[in-house]
């Protein structure tokens, strides 16, 4: 696997990197995994988000957007550990025509990563769960088949984006409560409370078990072949 670190960025340049990433990529180069950090705090929205429709004015002044390359939801890199993996389309385990697969191909080496640091043992998600259209908009809201679960609420979030060539997947982690202060000022009014409840009762973070420089260094070493 190659490893890049772009460290330090903001965050439409770190999606820019990963479309980037994404085009040069030939089908038979070995997987990336990409690292980076965000230079403020920052949010990504998937390709079919209206960003406008969910985060109010003084909300956008607060915290750098960036559309991502990938579908899915909005998440917010505030309490987070966020990577990337590239996967060519020659790769002896790439799903052809699956998007599931994808997600259970990358999500599964995540879970064997993750065990020996989690007390609770994580598992993937077998089937996805109902959730409004407005809840599904919020990544770490609406738990969705193979995402990785400790406890049965969400740990990891992601997003794919397939080319002939290879796909991309954008992973999020949570590391630490989200601030729902916070998420209170930046939400719309219409859609907040439920919005934060969800995510209450849907998402898990680690807390104090991994320190984020640690698990920086257990995802290098992350490989995808069985």
């Amino acid at each position: 696997m190659k490893i890049v670190d772009t460290e330090r960025a903001s965050a439409e340049k770190i999606m820019q990197l990963d479309q980037e990433l994404l085009n040069m990529m030939h089908p038979d180069d070995p997987p990336i995994l990409h690292f980076y950090e965000w230079e403020e705090p920052s949010a990504t929205f998937g390709l079919f988000v209206e960003l406008n429709k969910f985060i109010n004015s003084a909300g956008q002044a607060k915290i750098a957007f960036a559309k991502r390359p990938t579908g899915g939801g909005l998440i917010f890199h505030l309490w987070d550990f966020a990577f990337s993996i590239l996967v060519g389309s020659n790769h002896p385990d790439y799903p052809k025509n699956d998007i599931l697969a994808r997600y259970r191909m990358i999500n599964s080496k995540l879970v064997d990563l993750l065990n020996p640091f989690i007390k609770r043992d994580p598992t993937l998600l077998q089937a996805e769960q109902e959730a409004s259209s407005m809840v599904k908009r919020f990544c770490m809201a609406s738990p969705t088949k193979f995402d990785v679960m400790v406890g049965g609420k969400k740990l990891v979030g992601s997003a794919i984006r397939a080319k002939k060539n290879g796909f991309l997947y954008q992973g999020t982690i949570s590391l630490y409560k989200p601030d729902y202060d916070l998420l209170e000022l930046i939400l719309n009014e219409s859609i907040r409370d439920e919005v934060i409840c969800k995510i209450k009762e849907s998402s898990y973070y680690l807390g104090e078990m991994i320190d984020p420089g640690e698990l920086k260094g257990v995802l290098s070493k992350l490989r995808l072949y069985n």
